[in-house]
């Protein structure tokens, strides 16, 4: 009789991950198509993505520990509220699908515009400054993003739909929206250390840029 009920539990339990799986899916392909959306709008000369790649770069290299923890944890608090806003809401599916296009985007067009306009210099920044915190941070929210998702769709059948077999454990993504925040917080700390420990090693480096070759 133990036997049974916990494979009924797993049974149950089945389509549930299965939903999850297909929203974590859907999220990290939107990311990519960000990431190489943001990587291939950095070559133009002028426009907003090569001017806010150069601004954030330049934010990194010249403020101190504080204020680059700061930015960092700030640009991408945004982006978790505005998911934990959306998951909670019925209505808020076609928002989450937008979020993971504009973090990838952002950390497609900074890493391009490193690589692509300081040559050597920009590798290594990338690879010690920034691969580890923003890959750990996309990674963050696009695990959030799916739960938002699947919350929100939750929220659609109970309220919209009025599906009375459907429930939405809200408390439990309060509480993991406070644990992504605190885990931004612990990667923001992580952004900054990084920043200072490499930035004058770097700045030595030449930087020469690969769109002259």
């Amino acid at each position: 009789m133990t036997r049974f009920r916990k494979r009924t539990v797993l049974l149950s339990q089945k389509p549930i991950v299965q939903k999850q799986s297909r929203y974590l899916f859907a999220a990290a392909v939107v990311y990519f198509a960000g990431l190489i959306w943001g990587a291939a709008g950095v070559r133009g000369n002028g426009e907003f993505l090569p001017l806010f790649a150069e601004n954030l770069i330049s934010l990194r290299q010249t403020s101190g520990f504080g204020m680059v923890c700061a930015s960092a944890f700030l640009s991408f608090f945004v982006l978790l509220f505005a998911a934990f806003l959306s998951g909670a809401s019925p209505f808020g599916l076609p928002v989450l699908g937008i979020l993971p296009f504009v973090q990838g985007m952002g950390t497609g067009c900074v890493s391009a515009y490193l690589v692509l306009h300081t040559g050597m210099q920009g590798i290594w920044t990338e690879l010690l400054i920034f691969f580890v915190p923003d890959a750990l941070m996309s990674l963050l929210l696009i695990g959030y993003i799916s739960k938002a998702a699947d919350t929100s769709v939750k929220l659609f059948l109970i309220h919209v739909v009025q599906r009375k077999n459907t429930c939405a454990r809200l408390d439990d993504f309060i509480r993991l929206f406070l644990l992504a925040s605190s885990a931004a917080l612990g990667l923001s700390l992580l952004a900054g250390g990084l920043n200072h420990l490499f930035s004058d090693l770097l700045s030595s480096l030449p930087a020469a840029s690969f769109l002259s070759v």
